[in-house]
Protein backbone atom coordinates (compact mmCIF):
# COMPACT_ATOMS: atom_id res chain seq x y z
CA UNK A 1 0.00 0.00 0.00
CA UNK A 2 0.96 3.68 -0.65
CA UNK A 3 2.38 5.58 1.67
CA UNK A 4 -0.89 8.47 1.34
CA UNK A 5 -3.18 5.31 1.78
CA UNK A 6 -1.30 4.39 4.99
CA UNK A 7 -2.15 7.84 6.71
CA UNK A 8 -5.71 7.13 6.41
CA UNK A 9 -6.54 5.92 9.69
CA UNK A 10 -10.16 4.14 9.30
CA UNK A 11 -12.46 2.83 11.75
CA UNK A 12 -15.74 0.67 10.71
CA UNK A 13 -18.63 -1.35 12.36
CA UNK A 14 -19.44 1.22 15.16
CA UNK A 15 -23.49 1.09 16.16
CA UNK A 16 -24.94 4.17 17.12
CA UNK A 17 -28.52 5.27 18.26
CA UNK A 18 -30.77 7.59 19.02
CA UNK A 19 -29.60 9.16 22.91
CA UNK A 20 -32.08 12.35 23.72
CA UNK A 21 -36.27 11.79 23.56
CA UNK A 22 -38.17 15.21 22.15
CA UNK A 23 -42.02 15.91 22.08
CA UNK A 24 -43.72 14.02 19.78
CA UNK A 25 -44.80 15.91 16.55
CA UNK A 26 -45.50 16.14 12.70
CA UNK A 27 -43.07 18.42 10.65
CA UNK A 28 -44.02 19.81 7.90
CA UNK A 29 -41.18 20.93 5.05
CA UNK A 30 -42.68 24.71 5.60
CA UNK A 31 -41.96 24.41 9.48
CA UNK A 32 -38.39 23.35 9.56
CA UNK A 33 -36.64 26.59 9.20
CA UNK A 34 -38.66 27.38 13.22
CA UNK A 35 -38.21 24.33 14.34
CA UNK A 36 -34.57 24.03 13.87
CA UNK A 37 -33.91 27.66 15.24
CA UNK A 38 -30.36 28.57 15.99
CA UNK A 39 -28.79 24.56 16.53
CA UNK A 40 -27.60 24.50 12.77
CA UNK A 41 -24.73 25.26 10.66
CA UNK A 42 -21.81 24.84 13.85
CA UNK A 43 -20.60 21.47 11.70
CA UNK A 44 -19.89 20.63 7.84
CA UNK A 45 -22.68 18.01 7.34
CA UNK A 46 -23.10 16.38 3.86
CA UNK A 47 -25.87 14.14 2.89
CA UNK A 48 -24.59 11.76 0.42
CA UNK A 49 -26.42 8.91 -1.53
CA UNK A 50 -29.75 8.51 -0.49
CA UNK A 51 -32.48 5.70 -1.56
CA UNK A 52 -36.26 5.42 -0.76
CA UNK A 53 -35.11 3.41 2.74
CA UNK A 54 -31.60 4.37 3.69
CA UNK A 55 -29.00 8.02 3.67
CA UNK A 56 -25.52 8.54 3.66
CA UNK A 57 -24.11 11.55 5.44
CA UNK A 58 -20.72 12.63 6.52
CA UNK A 59 -19.73 14.88 9.37
CA UNK A 60 -16.41 17.02 9.13
CA UNK A 61 -15.52 17.09 12.95
CA UNK A 62 -11.92 17.81 15.00
CA UNK A 63 -10.52 14.87 16.25
CA UNK A 64 -10.19 15.27 19.47
CA UNK A 65 -14.21 16.71 19.79
CA UNK A 66 -16.12 15.30 22.29
CA UNK A 67 -19.10 14.53 20.38
CA UNK A 68 -21.75 11.97 19.56
CA UNK A 69 -24.62 11.37 16.86
CA UNK A 70 -28.32 10.57 17.32
CA UNK A 71 -31.25 10.29 15.00
CA UNK A 72 -34.77 10.63 15.30
CA UNK A 73 -37.71 10.65 13.04
CA UNK A 74 -40.86 12.95 13.53
CA UNK A 75 -43.04 10.65 15.70
CA UNK A 76 -39.67 10.49 18.67
CA UNK A 77 -38.75 7.51 17.52
CA UNK A 78 -34.71 6.68 17.66
CA UNK A 79 -33.19 5.13 14.60
CA UNK A 80 -30.34 3.31 14.75
CA UNK A 81 -27.14 4.32 12.36
CA UNK A 82 -23.83 2.59 11.23
CA UNK A 83 -20.79 4.66 11.77
CA UNK A 84 -19.17 3.60 8.47
CA UNK A 85 -15.51 4.86 8.59
CA UNK A 86 -13.86 7.58 10.78
CA UNK A 87 -11.22 8.88 8.55
CA UNK A 88 -8.56 11.20 9.63
CA UNK A 89 -4.69 11.88 8.26
CA UNK A 90 -1.61 12.14 10.03
CA UNK A 91 -0.65 15.95 10.62
CA UNK A 92 -4.35 16.79 10.21
CA UNK A 93 -6.79 17.26 13.19
CA UNK A 94 -10.09 17.18 10.95
CA UNK A 95 -11.79 14.14 10.82
CA UNK A 96 -14.68 12.83 8.58
CA UNK A 97 -17.13 10.47 9.78
CA UNK A 98 -19.21 8.51 7.64
CA UNK A 99 -22.74 7.69 8.82
CA UNK A 100 -25.35 4.96 7.13
CA UNK A 101 -29.01 5.55 8.31
CA UNK A 102 -30.87 2.39 7.51
CA UNK A 103 -34.97 1.72 7.89
CA UNK A 104 -35.74 5.03 6.56
CA UNK A 105 -39.54 5.73 5.06
CA UNK A 106 -40.88 7.93 2.25
CA UNK A 107 -42.49 11.68 3.12
CA UNK A 108 -41.07 10.91 6.85
CA UNK A 109 -39.18 13.80 8.31
CA UNK A 110 -36.06 13.45 10.12
CA UNK A 111 -33.52 14.81 12.56
CA UNK A 112 -29.39 14.44 12.60
CA UNK A 113 -28.50 16.06 15.74
CA UNK A 114 -24.94 16.43 17.05
CA UNK A 115 -24.89 16.71 20.56
CA UNK A 116 -21.80 17.54 23.10
CA UNK A 117 -20.38 15.89 26.02
CA UNK A 118 -23.02 16.83 27.74
CA UNK A 119 -25.93 15.60 25.27
CA UNK A 120 -26.76 19.01 24.50
CA UNK A 121 -27.48 19.23 20.71
CA UNK A 122 -25.26 21.68 19.25
CA UNK A 123 -26.35 21.24 15.74
CA UNK A 124 -29.43 19.85 13.68
CA UNK A 125 -30.29 18.72 10.31
CA UNK A 126 -33.24 17.53 8.76
CA UNK A 127 -33.58 15.44 6.19
CA UNK A 128 -36.04 12.78 4.50
CA UNK A 129 -35.21 9.62 2.24
CA UNK A 130 -35.61 9.89 -2.01
CA UNK A 131 -39.16 9.37 -3.55
CA UNK A 132 -37.27 7.35 -6.89
CA UNK A 133 -40.71 7.30 -8.68
CA UNK A 134 -41.31 10.98 -8.47
CA UNK A 135 -43.39 11.94 -11.46
CA UNK A 136 -41.04 15.27 -11.94
CA UNK A 137 -38.11 14.92 -10.37
CA UNK A 138 -36.14 18.49 -9.70
CA UNK A 139 -32.23 18.30 -9.99
CA UNK A 140 -29.14 20.36 -9.63
CA UNK A 141 -26.55 20.29 -11.73
CA UNK A 142 -23.48 21.98 -10.30
CA UNK A 143 -19.27 22.45 -11.11
CA UNK A 144 -16.59 24.77 -10.14
CA UNK A 145 -17.08 25.82 -6.74
CA UNK A 146 -13.93 27.72 -5.62
CA UNK A 147 -14.08 28.74 -2.13
CA UNK A 148 -11.96 31.78 -2.73
CA UNK A 149 -14.86 33.66 -4.03
CA UNK A 150 -16.81 34.16 -0.26
CA UNK A 151 -19.20 36.74 -1.49
CA UNK A 152 -20.47 34.98 -4.21
CA UNK A 153 -20.71 31.35 -2.99
CA UNK A 154 -22.89 32.65 -0.38
CA UNK A 155 -25.10 33.88 -2.86
CA UNK A 156 -25.13 31.21 -5.00
CA UNK A 157 -25.68 28.16 -2.27
CA UNK A 158 -28.91 30.23 -1.28
CA UNK A 159 -29.99 30.73 -4.13
CA UNK A 160 -29.59 27.03 -4.85
CA UNK A 161 -31.58 26.39 -1.62
CA UNK A 162 -34.55 28.21 -2.74
CA UNK A 163 -34.55 26.11 -5.48
CA UNK A 164 -35.28 22.86 -3.34
CA UNK A 165 -33.89 20.25 -5.56
CA UNK A 166 -34.53 16.66 -4.96
CA UNK A 167 -30.48 15.74 -5.53
CA UNK A 168 -27.61 17.63 -6.76
CA UNK A 169 -25.15 16.54 -9.06
CA UNK A 170 -21.79 17.98 -8.44
CA UNK A 171 -20.16 17.08 -11.17
CA UNK A 172 -16.26 18.39 -10.52
CA UNK A 173 -14.45 21.22 -9.06
CA UNK A 174 -15.66 20.06 -5.60
CA UNK A 175 -12.57 21.45 -4.44
CA UNK A 176 -9.91 23.36 -6.10
CA UNK A 177 -7.10 21.15 -4.59
CA UNK A 178 -4.25 22.15 -6.36
CA UNK A 179 -4.64 25.96 -5.39
CA UNK A 180 -2.99 27.10 -2.04
CA UNK A 181 -1.82 23.68 -1.70
CA UNK A 182 1.47 22.69 -1.49
CA UNK A 183 1.15 19.75 -3.30
CA UNK A 184 1.64 17.01 -0.63
CA UNK A 185 -0.87 14.30 0.35
CA UNK A 186 -1.14 16.47 3.22
CA UNK A 187 -2.18 19.69 1.41
CA UNK A 188 -4.72 18.35 -0.56
CA UNK A 189 -6.56 16.98 2.06
CA UNK A 190 -6.42 20.30 4.05
CA UNK A 191 -7.96 21.71 1.07
CA UNK A 192 -10.83 19.33 0.86
CA UNK A 193 -11.05 20.31 4.26
CA UNK A 194 -10.96 23.86 4.37
CA UNK A 195 -13.73 23.69 1.23
CA UNK A 196 -16.39 21.53 3.31
CA UNK A 197 -15.79 24.23 6.31
CA UNK A 198 -16.67 27.34 4.11
CA UNK A 199 -19.01 26.05 1.49
CA UNK A 200 -22.90 27.10 2.62
CA UNK A 201 -24.01 24.16 1.01
CA UNK A 202 -22.74 21.67 3.98
CA UNK A 203 -24.42 24.23 6.67
CA UNK A 204 -28.00 24.26 5.30
CA UNK A 205 -30.73 23.96 7.70
CA UNK A 206 -32.58 21.11 5.29
CA UNK A 207 -30.23 18.64 4.04
CA UNK A 208 -29.88 17.80 0.30
CA UNK A 209 -28.80 14.77 -1.04
CA UNK A 210 -25.44 15.00 -3.34
CA UNK A 211 -23.98 12.67 -5.76
CA UNK A 212 -20.64 14.04 -6.77
CA UNK A 213 -17.72 13.22 -9.68
CA UNK A 214 -14.46 15.09 -10.04
CA UNK A 215 -12.35 16.75 -12.74
CA UNK A 216 -8.98 18.11 -12.56
CA UNK A 217 -8.49 20.65 -9.90
CA UNK A 218 -9.91 18.18 -6.82
CA UNK A 219 -7.59 15.47 -8.86
CA UNK A 220 -5.03 17.69 -8.27
CA UNK A 221 -3.60 20.00 -10.86
CA UNK A 222 -4.98 21.84 -13.60
CA UNK A 223 -4.93 19.87 -17.00
CA UNK A 224 -4.21 16.73 -15.48
CA UNK A 225 -4.34 13.55 -16.62
CA UNK A 226 -3.69 9.74 -15.24
CA UNK A 227 0.26 10.15 -15.72
CA UNK A 228 -0.35 12.96 -12.26
CA UNK A 229 2.00 11.31 -9.58
CA UNK A 230 -0.79 11.88 -6.47
CA UNK A 231 -3.60 9.92 -8.37
CA UNK A 232 -3.74 6.94 -6.15
CA UNK A 233 -4.00 9.20 -2.84
CA UNK A 234 -6.37 11.89 -4.96
CA UNK A 235 -8.84 8.63 -5.34
CA UNK A 236 -8.47 7.53 -1.74
CA UNK A 237 -9.54 11.23 -0.96
CA UNK A 238 -12.30 11.47 -2.98
CA UNK A 239 -13.52 8.45 -1.90
CA UNK A 240 -13.39 8.89 1.92
CA UNK A 241 -15.29 12.38 0.79
CA UNK A 242 -17.69 11.32 -1.86
CA UNK A 243 -18.23 7.80 -2.71
CA UNK A 244 -20.46 4.97 -1.04
CA UNK A 245 -20.46 1.80 -0.20
CA UNK A 246 -22.80 0.07 -3.53
CA UNK A 247 -26.19 -0.30 -2.93
CA UNK A 248 -29.62 -1.36 -4.52
CA UNK A 249 -29.51 1.34 -8.12
CA UNK A 250 -26.49 2.69 -6.76
CA UNK A 251 -22.82 0.72 -8.36
CA UNK A 252 -19.34 2.06 -8.14
CA UNK A 253 -16.65 0.40 -10.30
CA UNK A 254 -12.97 1.92 -11.32
CA UNK A 255 -12.04 5.18 -9.91
CA UNK A 256 -15.04 7.59 -9.48
CA UNK A 257 -17.07 5.87 -11.72
CA UNK A 258 -20.95 5.46 -10.93
CA UNK A 259 -24.00 4.81 -12.14
CA UNK A 260 -27.26 5.26 -10.18
CA UNK A 261 -30.85 4.66 -11.27
CA UNK A 262 -33.72 6.53 -10.28
CA UNK A 263 -37.02 8.01 -11.75
CA UNK A 264 -36.94 5.20 -14.85
CA UNK A 265 -33.36 6.56 -15.75
CA UNK A 266 -29.86 5.92 -15.47
CA UNK A 267 -27.23 8.46 -14.51
CA UNK A 268 -23.79 7.74 -15.24
CA UNK A 269 -20.81 9.81 -13.21
CA UNK A 270 -17.78 9.38 -15.21
CA UNK A 271 -14.52 9.73 -14.26
CA UNK A 272 -12.74 11.39 -16.68
CA UNK A 273 -9.12 12.39 -15.00
CA UNK A 274 -7.97 8.75 -13.94
CA UNK A 275 -7.41 6.93 -16.82
CA UNK A 276 -7.32 10.18 -19.10
CA UNK A 277 -3.98 10.17 -21.58
CA UNK A 278 -3.41 11.65 -24.74
CA UNK A 279 -5.16 9.66 -26.93
CA UNK A 280 -8.29 8.44 -24.48
CA UNK A 281 -10.55 10.14 -22.37
CA UNK A 282 -12.06 7.55 -20.29
CA UNK A 283 -9.52 4.51 -21.04
CA UNK A 284 -10.84 1.38 -22.71
CA UNK A 285 -12.37 -0.51 -19.98
CA UNK A 286 -14.04 2.28 -18.52
CA UNK A 287 -15.37 2.91 -22.06
CA UNK A 288 -16.55 -0.82 -22.16
CA UNK A 289 -18.22 -1.22 -18.95
CA UNK A 290 -20.61 2.44 -20.31
CA UNK A 291 -21.59 0.40 -23.39
CA UNK A 292 -22.22 -2.84 -21.58
CA UNK A 293 -24.75 -1.16 -19.33
CA UNK A 294 -26.71 1.08 -21.78
CA UNK A 295 -27.14 -2.04 -23.95
CA UNK A 296 -28.50 -4.06 -21.21
CA UNK A 297 -30.72 -1.27 -19.34
CA UNK A 298 -32.37 1.08 -22.21
CA UNK A 299 -34.03 3.61 -20.30
CA UNK A 300 -32.96 7.42 -20.46
CA UNK A 301 -29.80 7.71 -19.99
CA UNK A 302 -27.42 11.07 -18.65
CA UNK A 303 -23.92 10.57 -19.29
CA UNK A 304 -21.94 13.12 -16.53
CA UNK A 305 -18.47 14.08 -16.54
CA UNK A 306 -16.43 17.40 -15.48
CA UNK A 307 -14.94 18.13 -18.73
CA UNK A 308 -17.39 19.08 -21.86
CA UNK A 309 -18.02 16.66 -24.34
CA UNK A 310 -18.61 18.32 -27.79
CA UNK A 311 -16.34 21.00 -26.78
CA UNK A 312 -14.00 21.13 -29.58
CA UNK A 313 -14.91 24.58 -30.80
CA UNK A 314 -13.27 25.96 -27.84
CA UNK A 315 -10.36 24.13 -28.74
CA UNK A 316 -9.28 23.20 -25.22
CA UNK A 317 -10.23 20.73 -22.28
CA UNK A 318 -12.69 18.58 -23.63
CA UNK A 319 -13.13 14.89 -25.26
CA UNK A 320 -14.11 16.05 -28.97
CA UNK A 321 -10.59 18.10 -28.51
CA UNK A 322 -8.07 16.95 -26.70
CA UNK A 323 -8.92 13.30 -27.76
CA UNK A 324 -10.77 13.70 -31.11
CA UNK A 325 -10.41 9.87 -32.88
CA UNK A 326 -11.48 7.83 -29.26
CA UNK A 327 -14.20 10.43 -29.27
CA UNK A 328 -15.40 9.77 -33.04
CA UNK A 329 -15.25 6.22 -32.03
CA UNK A 330 -17.11 6.83 -28.60
CA UNK A 331 -20.14 8.29 -30.72
CA UNK A 332 -19.89 5.50 -32.92
CA UNK A 333 -20.82 3.13 -30.04
CA UNK A 334 -22.95 4.72 -28.54
CA UNK A 335 -25.08 5.33 -31.51
CA UNK A 336 -25.29 1.70 -31.47
CA UNK A 337 -26.66 1.06 -27.67
CA UNK A 338 -30.19 0.86 -27.04
CA UNK A 339 -30.47 3.39 -24.32
CA UNK A 340 -30.57 7.23 -25.72
CA UNK A 341 -28.51 9.55 -24.40
CA UNK A 342 -28.09 12.90 -22.71
CA UNK A 343 -24.41 14.65 -22.06
CA UNK A 344 -24.06 16.87 -18.96
CA UNK A 345 -20.78 18.36 -18.33
CA UNK A 346 -18.84 21.48 -16.40
CA UNK A 347 -15.67 22.66 -16.34
CA UNK A 348 -15.51 25.76 -18.50
CA UNK A 349 -16.38 28.54 -16.36
CA UNK A 350 -19.68 29.34 -18.80
CA UNK A 351 -22.42 27.90 -18.86
CA UNK A 352 -24.15 26.91 -22.08
CA UNK A 353 -26.73 24.41 -23.81
CA UNK A 354 -26.15 22.50 -27.05
CA UNK A 355 -28.49 20.97 -29.79
CA UNK A 356 -26.50 17.74 -31.05
CA UNK A 357 -27.46 17.25 -34.15
CA UNK A 358 -29.20 13.71 -35.33
CA UNK A 359 -26.28 13.10 -38.11
CA UNK A 360 -23.77 11.95 -34.73
CA UNK A 361 -26.17 9.41 -32.63
CA UNK A 362 -29.17 8.95 -35.04
CA UNK A 363 -31.02 11.17 -32.90
CA UNK A 364 -31.36 14.83 -31.74
CA UNK A 365 -29.99 15.28 -28.44
CA UNK A 366 -28.61 17.54 -25.94
CA UNK A 367 -25.06 18.82 -23.90
CA UNK A 368 -25.84 20.29 -20.68
CA UNK A 369 -22.86 22.65 -19.62
CA UNK A 370 -23.35 23.75 -16.40
CA UNK A 371 -20.25 26.29 -14.69
CA UNK A 372 -19.53 27.61 -12.94
CA UNK A 373 -21.35 28.04 -9.31
CA UNK A 374 -18.33 30.13 -8.11
CA UNK A 375 -15.38 30.64 -9.51
CA UNK A 376 -12.99 32.81 -12.27
CA UNK A 377 -14.87 33.87 -15.23
CA UNK A 378 -15.03 37.08 -17.57
CA UNK A 379 -17.55 39.09 -19.12
CA UNK A 380 -19.31 37.43 -21.72
CA UNK A 381 -16.86 34.43 -22.19
CA UNK A 382 -19.78 32.18 -24.07
CA UNK A 383 -18.72 34.93 -26.49
CA UNK A 384 -15.22 34.62 -27.20
CA UNK A 385 -15.94 31.42 -29.69
CA UNK A 386 -19.02 30.56 -32.11
CA UNK A 387 -20.52 27.51 -31.33
CA UNK A 388 -22.63 26.31 -33.76
CA UNK A 389 -24.38 23.62 -31.78
CA UNK A 390 -25.59 25.91 -28.91
CA UNK A 391 -29.47 26.87 -28.92
CA UNK A 392 -30.05 30.54 -29.31
CA UNK A 393 -29.48 32.70 -26.27
CA UNK A 394 -28.83 29.59 -24.01
CA UNK A 395 -25.66 31.01 -22.09
CA UNK A 396 -23.76 32.96 -19.72
CA UNK A 397 -20.64 33.59 -18.02
CA UNK A 398 -22.25 34.94 -15.11
CA UNK A 399 -22.20 32.26 -11.90
CA UNK A 400 -24.91 29.87 -12.55
CA UNK A 401 -26.24 26.49 -11.78
CA UNK A 402 -28.36 24.35 -14.07
CA UNK A 403 -31.99 22.89 -12.73
CA UNK A 404 -33.31 19.99 -14.99
CA UNK A 405 -36.59 18.90 -13.89
CA UNK A 406 -37.72 15.19 -15.37
CA UNK A 407 -40.88 14.73 -16.79
CA UNK A 408 -41.92 11.50 -16.28
CA UNK A 409 -45.56 11.77 -16.18
CA UNK A 410 -45.39 9.39 -19.87
CA UNK A 411 -42.78 6.91 -21.36
CA UNK A 412 -41.06 9.85 -23.52
CA UNK A 413 -37.51 11.63 -22.73
CA UNK A 414 -38.76 15.13 -21.79
CA UNK A 415 -36.91 17.52 -19.35
CA UNK A 416 -36.76 21.11 -18.68
CA UNK A 417 -33.71 23.30 -18.33
CA UNK A 418 -33.29 26.27 -16.48
CA UNK A 419 -29.80 28.38 -16.04
CA UNK A 420 -30.25 29.74 -12.18
CA UNK A 421 -28.40 32.63 -10.96
CA UNK A 422 -29.02 34.41 -8.12
CA UNK A 423 -32.37 33.82 -6.48
CA UNK A 424 -34.73 36.44 -8.91
CA UNK A 425 -32.01 35.65 -12.01
CA UNK A 426 -32.70 33.42 -14.84
CA UNK A 427 -30.54 33.66 -17.59
CA UNK A 428 -32.09 30.75 -19.82
CA UNK A 429 -34.90 28.46 -19.79
CA UNK A 430 -35.47 25.49 -22.60
CA UNK A 431 -37.83 22.46 -22.63
CA UNK A 432 -35.87 19.30 -24.23
CA UNK A 433 -37.04 16.09 -25.89
CA UNK A 434 -34.98 13.51 -26.68
CA UNK A 435 -36.69 11.06 -29.91
CA UNK A 436 -34.86 7.65 -30.61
Amino acid sequence: MSQSRRNFLKQTGVIGAGLLTIPSMAIGQSELAALVSNKFGEFSIHQGLTLEDLTYLTVLRKVDAEISYEVVDSQNRRLSFLMISANKMTGSDWQLDKIKIPDLKLNENYRFRVLNSKKQIIDERFFKALDTNKKMPKLAIVSCASDFFRSASKTMWSSLKIQNPDLIFFIGDTCYADQASDGTPLGFWQRYVETRNRLGLYRHQVLTPILASWDDHDFGKNNSDGSFKHKKFMLELFKTFWLFPEEKNYRRDMGVYQDFTAWGQKFYLMDCRYFRSPTTHYGAEQEEMLYNSLNTYDQPSWLLNGSQFFGGYLKKDSYEHMQNESFKKFCQQLATVKAPVCFVSGDIHFSELMAIEPEILGYKTYEITSSSIHSFTFVQQQSFKKNPRRIAKCATSKHNFKIVVIDNSSDKFKFTVTCQGDEKDIYYKQACEIIR
